[in-house]
């Protein structure tokens, strides 16, 4: 037998003959370097008469038991079409994935489950082969981690719950607020078989902005984002107050200025009246009738405070704090 009318071919039994109808029965084997696809095979007698047929080799196929994931989970590849009972290595992305070496049945199937590795979302490709003749690639989807938060919004030193999916399978998780790491519920958080996790945080109360972003991180390319709106609490001060309060720091300046001016002039005042008697004192006697009544300081005292209660009762009046 010839291959492609170039490689004889082994028979087995080596030699066969034909019987009386030109019939006869033998078998080969394929060429390991054999390209998918239709090629000839020649089968040729002692006398010089042969007899071309073709000759199909199938092309290695493969199947995912799932067409996404997330890192560091398992997925289950099943090949038909290979070599017959031929070692079987699963490559990601070029790279030989561990433990993937697998053989193939006598019809060149094969079932592997193999670990996607920690890699960046997005596509990728995973090829089973055989030999370098017989090889299939098919196309692989690492998921992007994503992250959710209820309620929807809330304000500083509120608690809330974060909700991770897709992140790597097994991996140690922390949560950020604002780039400034943050205690967890429970504090020892890992995500489940499907990359998932649940936990329990609090918005740190010394958040003043309107929108914080909180993440989430199992290593360096398996991270997500997601800005977060703040209720802040709002500073609202009435017309009236405010008005009132405008009012009173106007008016007890004004006080001041005024008590000031009273006491200059009483205080003043007194000093010069005294002098003035001091002197007619002198001039007349002590035991005079005719001397003037001093003023004392108790009496000047009374006086200005008297002047500070009547503003007061006039400013709080005014403001319609006192009828």
């Amino acid at each position: 037998m010839v291959w492609d009318n170039t490689t004889f071919l082994s028979t087995d039994p080596v030699s066969t003959a034909a019987d009386a109808t030109g019939f006869f029965q033998t078998s080969t084997t394929i060429p390991s370097k054999a390209t998918a696809g239709t090629h000839v095979l020649r089968v040729q007698s002692s006398e010089a008469v042969f007899v071309d047929t073709s000759v199909t080799v199938n092309v290695g196929s493969i199947t995912f038991s799932k067409a996404n994931g997330p890192p560091l989970s398992k997925i289950q590849v099943t090949g038909s079409a290979f070599d017959a009972n031929a070692n079987v290595t699963v490559y990601f992305d070029g790279t030989a994935l561990d433990a993937a070496s697998t053989k193939t049945d006598s019809i060149g199937g094969f079932v592997s489950t193999v670990t996607v590795p920690l890699t960046a979302p997005g596509a990728h490709t995973i090829k089973a082969e055989t030999s370098q003749f017989n090889s299939a690639v098919s196309d692989f989807t690492v998921d992007s981690p994503t992250l959710t938060i209820q309620p929807s919004s809330a304000k500083p030193g509120d608690e809330i719950t974060v909700y991770g999916s897709s992140f790597a399978v097994g991996g140690k998780v922390k949560i950020f607020v604002d780039k400034t790491e943050v205690k967890t519920k429970p504090e020892e958080l890992t995500t489940d078989g499907s990359g998932n996790f649940t936990t329990i945080i609090y918005i740190p109360r010394l958040s003043f902005s309107s929108v914080v972003h909180i993440s989430a991180r199992t290593g360096d390319s398996d991270v997500a984002i997601i800005g977060y709106p703040l209720n802040q609490p709002a500073l609202v001060l009435a017309a009236r107050t405010y008005t009132k309060i405008g009012e009173v720091i106007g008016l007890g300046f004004l006080l001041v200025l005024l008590a000031v001016k009273a006491y200059q002039k009483l205080f003043f005042g007194w000093l010069g009246r005294n002098r003035h008697i001091s002197e007619q004192q002198q001039l007349v006697g002590a035991d005079s009738e005719q001397n003037p009544q001093l003023y004392s300081v108790r009496e000047i005292l009374v006086a200005i405070a008297t002047l500070f209660k009547r503003s007061i009762v006039g400013i709080l009046k005014k403001l319609k704090y006192i009828s």
